[in-house]
């Protein structure tokens, strides 16, 4: 599994937000952005010029699966990460 709090200022990542659309139904968006900063365990990720603040737990490294996935296959399949 991914060790979060091992996740650095420059590393490329994504995370999931939630958007209301105009019938005010809760749409999932996956993003991908840079963290540009880490205070505690919120971090600020920037993707197509707009910030945002997000715990560690809920932010993954582009090249590590989801929970889920990680979860049906037992195998992360990431690069090699310190």
């Amino acid at each position: 599994m991914v060790n979060h709090s091992r996740i650095e200022v420059g590393e490329k990542v994504y995370f999931l937000v939630y958007k209301f659309d105009a019938k005010n139904e809760r749409k999932k968006l996956y993003k991908k952005g840079t963290v540009i900063a880490r205070c505690d365990s919120i971090l600020h990720i920037e993707s197509r010029k707009k910030t945002y603040k997000i715990e560690e737990a809920k932010v993954y490294p582009l090249g590590a699966p989801m929970p889920f996935v990680y979860n049906m296959f037992w195998i992360c399949g990431c690069e090699n990460r310190p």
